[in-house]
């Protein structure tokens, strides 16, 4: 038997919440005439969440980093993954999700809003 003390991760509940958001963001934002799936805004957003974090002193529990290519010619990006967030850090992602998604003009459905009361509640 073995047991381990370590920061509670996010969960699925928080999960679901910024999932629906990024859905939101995806279908309801164009920049520059561009549109993009989830999966590239996920991406654009963990990205920006890690840089406003840093901005402010702080960091992710598992950063992001950049790797040279196998052949050296490259720079690789390796973004956070939101799979290895802590419970904070997914709540507080999910505030950066409001706040980013408000500043882009996104429109969140009933879904998100509902997502965040019970976040706000505590209840995520």
């Amino acid at each position: 038997m073995q047991i381990e003390l370590k920061p509670e991760s996010k969960s699925r509940n928080q999960e679901a919440k910024y999932h629906s958001m990024i859905a939101d963001i995806s279908k309801t934002v164009s920049i520059e005439g561009r549109t993009y799936t989830p999966v590239v805004w996920k991406a654009l957003l963990v990205d920006e969440f890690e840089e406003e974090l840093r901005a402010n002193g702080e960091a992710l529990s598992k950063p992001g980093k950049v790797v040279v290519s196998l052949d050296g010619r490259r720079a690789v990006s390796v973004r956070p993954t939101t799979t290895a967030f802590l419970k904070k850090e997914g709540s507080d992602f999910i505030q950066f999700l409001y706040m980013k998604g408000g500043e882009l003009g996104a429109t969140f459905t009933e879904k998100s809003l509902q997502h965040y009361e019970e976040m706000m509640q505590g209840r995520c």
